[in-house]
This record gives C-alpha cells, structure tokens and sequence, in this order.
C-alpha cells in the first residue's frame, strides 16, 4: 500500500484522485452493460397457450383461475383461429377460411405469416422437422418455420379428423375409409385400418399408431401404418355427430379420447387394445386436449378448462373470459 502511495506521489497523482476515476470508470460501465447483461439467459418459463377463433390469444404458467392473460394475434382475414402447437422453440396457429398464419415464442407477440392458399386448415402437428396441417379435400402444407408454407397433395380427399407424428411418420385420417401416410409431408402413401370401417381418428403411444372409429372400432399398427390389427372395441358407440378426441400423453404413453358434441365422457388406454372409461365433470363442447408433462389438459368452447394427471379424475378451472377457444398447447 505504501508502495503504491509513493508510486503515485512520483507520478504527480493522489490515492483519493485514482480511487475517484476508478469508480467513475464502474459507474459507467455500469450504465453501459448493467448486471442483467451480464446474466446468463436461457429459454424463457413454460406456459400455456390457447388462442380464441375470434382474434386473442391467452397465455398462463399454470393454467388455473386467475392466471390467464390476454393478448391480441394479427389479423386473421375472413378465417378463424383453429389450432396451436408447440415446435420446441415456437408456437404456430393456423386458420380455417384464410391464408394466414402466426408465430409466437411466449404466446404476447405474434408474427403474421402466409399459408400457401386458403384452405379450412385445422389439423396440424410438428414432426421434428416441419409442421404439417391438412385442409378440405387433398389440401395439405408443410412449414420449417411455421410461417412460410409449401402446398402438399393428400393421396385421397377426405374431411379430415386428425393428424399424427409418430417419430417417423405422419398419419391423417379422415372420414374415408384410407389413412394417409408420410415421412416428409411431401411424399404420401395410403393404408386401411379396418376394411369397410370409415371416419378414423388416429393418435399414437409411442411409435405405435391407434386409430379409432366412429363406430367404436379400434386398430393398431406397430410398422407405421404399413399394417393394422384390430383390438377391442372402444367403450363408447360414437353417434353421427360426435367426434372422439384422442391425445398421447409423454411420460405414460397414455391415449386420452373424449366426445366432443357436449358429452361428459372419457376413457383412457395405454396401449390401443383395452380402455379404461370414466366421466368429466361436465359436459362441453370439447375442442383440444394435451399433455403437459404431468397432467391432461382439455380445453373447451367455453370458458372452461379442465385437468388431471390420470385421465379419469378431473379439476376444473376458469379461463380468463368466455369466448369459443380453439386449440391448445404448452411450450414445456
């Protein structure tokens, strides 16, 4: 110290005029690259996304009464809102009756993208590459980014229920009797779940693929749709308008299918051949459903959404505002 006293001395400076300058040099640094600056980011918290046909999407951490809110998505045209999903860094919503499109990486802010025509896009899925979402007839398109598509050609022309990734293909089906099948959402083949059975709704447990019928039957492929056997029926006669719902969950490999035409029913399975049914706490007009990680999520045409962590016993919450809610989705 005194050293450094006698240095400075020598140099023509003084201790206190150093120390001055030298918290002066902080202080402006500080202004410059403040502490947040130097912290270390990382991916922002997982959160619930949910977006309204109308034009607002509503985001939650933990999507309980009260935690909901409210942000406005571009301009959708002439279309409405139809479905959300998550691709690991972006959140992608589609429209039915228009050729737009949006991204969001929180859910708030959002940017508008192109469709490649104007189609009722619904059905949409991320499959480790690309989104792929189905239209009306043979309509279909892929995207890497979610916001500039490539038009695609479904096989054969049909109104179309679901799409699924596997981890290796997709499969979408429809009212038809055929499911189609892609690797690339470019390239398609067909195949039939049961001959003589129509209006399929597929999903997956794993790299298994479940389809499920309106008229209760159940077929299950382990080759990626090449080949199906049959199983044991699903617990619940589907009537004429009444759609099952069906979603894989990640951890258990758990199916969830409800009826989405205000019907207070449920059943579960985990591998496709038997079901375990159980009943909601209402009855809705069921829209979307997920898994989060730790618990289903359903979300319906109201201001409802329900959860639960096995499929059969329910908890319901209160969304921020009662409008028709579209789809559903958690960047978890």
């Amino acid at each position: 110290m005194k050293r450094r006293s006698f240095l400075l001395k020598v140099l023509g400076f003084s201790t206190a005029a150093v120390t001055a300058h030298t918290l002066a040099i902080g202080r402006a640094w500080a202004q410059i690259m403040p502490f947040s600056f130097w912290k270390k980011s990382g991916p922002p918290p997982p959160v619930y996304v949910t977006v309204g046909s109308a034009g607002t999407s509503f985001v939650s951490a933990t999507a309980t009464t009260g935690s909901w809110t409210t942000h406005t998505t571009p301009s959708k045209g002439s279309g409405t809102w139809t479905r959300v999903r998550w691709n690991g860094t972006s959140f992608c919503v589609v429209t039915n009756g228009a050729n737009i499109c949006a991204i969001s990486s929180d859910g708030k802010s959002w940017t508008a993208g192109t469709m490649s025509s104007s189609s009722a896009w619904d059905w949409l899925a991320w499959g480790s590459t690309r989104f792929l979402t189905v239209g009306t007839g043979t309509a279909a398109a892929t995207s890497a980014d979610g916001l500039s598509w490539s038009a695609q050609t479904l096989p054969v022309s049909a109104t179309w229920n679901s799409v699924t990734w596997n981890g290796s293909v997709f499969c979408v089906a429809g009212d038809g009797q055929d499911v189609c099948l892609s690797a690339d959402g470019v390239t398609w083949s067909t195949s039939r779940p049961k001959t003589g059975t129509a209006n399929w709704h597929v999903s997956s447990i794993g790299s298994r693929l479940v389809a499920i019928s309106i008229g209760r039957s159940v077929a299950t492929s382990t080759d990626n749709g090449a080949s199906w056997t049959a199983q044991t029926d699903h617990p619940f006669g589907f009537g004429q308008f009444s759609n099952p719902k069906k979603l894989i969950t990640g951890s258990s490999g758990t199916i969830l299918t409800t009826i989405s035409y205000s019907e207070d029913k449920v059943a579960t399975t985990t591998d496709g051949t038997s079901w375990t049914s159980g009943t909601l706490p209402a009855s809705r007009t069921w829209k979307d459903a997920m898994w989060d990680g730790t618990s289903f999520q359903l979300v319906s045409g109201s201001n409802k959404n329900y959860f639960s962590t096995d499929g059969l016993s329910w908890t319901e919450e209160t969304m921020y505002t009662s409008v028709s809610f579209a789809g559903l989705a958690y960047s978890g």
